[in-house]
């Protein structure tokens, strides 16, 4: 006979819904990202010193382009935490139909 496997639907709604909070949380830092690195190189001013150390030289990356793989990065890392949360949320909403069919099944 089989036995009977009980979620507590409530406690996996409550531990998705941080999924959401971490989506939001990092959303928010690329968001600040975007805005204190996009003003780098007006306060960095104009000058050689100022290119060299926005452009590069000498082959090596400068700071935009390496702010532009860092705000390319957190956005990568926003899209993995959508897609972890979204599939939390399925878990929990496959659950909730299988123990509504299952109690219908026992009823």
């Amino acid at each position: 006979m089989a036995e009977r496997t009980e979620f507590d639907l409530d406690a996996l709604r409550a531990a998705a819904s941080y999924g959401e909070e971490v989506c939001d949380g990092i959303a928010s830092f690329s968001a600040r990202l975007k805005d204190i690195l996009g003003g780098l190189p007006e306060a960095c001013g104009t000058g050689k010193p100022a290119e060299k150390f926005l452009n590069g030289s000498e082959g090596e990356p400068g700071a935009k382009e390496s702010s532009d793989a860092t705000v390319e990065a957190t956005e990568g890392v926003h899209k993995s935490a959508v897609v972890v949360r979204d599939a939390e949320l399925d878990i929990v909403s496959t659950l909730e139909q299988a123990e509504e069919a299952s109690t219908r099944g026992f009823d």
